[in-house]
């Protein structure tokens, strides 16, 4: 018989993380060749980002600078138009 058991300690720290190494991690997570996992992952892992992104409250995102607002903007609606189905609707 197996038994798993778990205690949550409370811990408190920072890391660097790269872009590099999130996408070593997601590579290692969800393989090609399982395309199935890798689509049901990836689509999760999105998810986690928007709902990240849907915590910060106005108040947080008007403590950032407008400068620094307009490059996220321009950064974020990037990415967003990666996602379009290629129909012609990308940039």
């Amino acid at each position: 018989m197996k038994v798993s058991f778990y205690k949550n300690v409370d811990i408190e720290g920072e890391v660097s993380v790269s872009v590099e190494d999130i996408q070593a991690a997601l590579a290692e997570a969800f393989p090609d060749e399982d395309a199935i996992k890798q689509r049901y992952g990836v689509t999760m892992f999105v998810n986690a980002v928007y709902q990240c992104l849907l915590g910060l409250t106005d108040k947080m995102i008007e403590s950032i600078s407008a400068k620094n607002r307009r490059i996220i903007v321009e950064k974020l609606s990037e990415q967003a138009d990666r996602f379009k189905v290629d129909t012609g609707d990308r940039k």
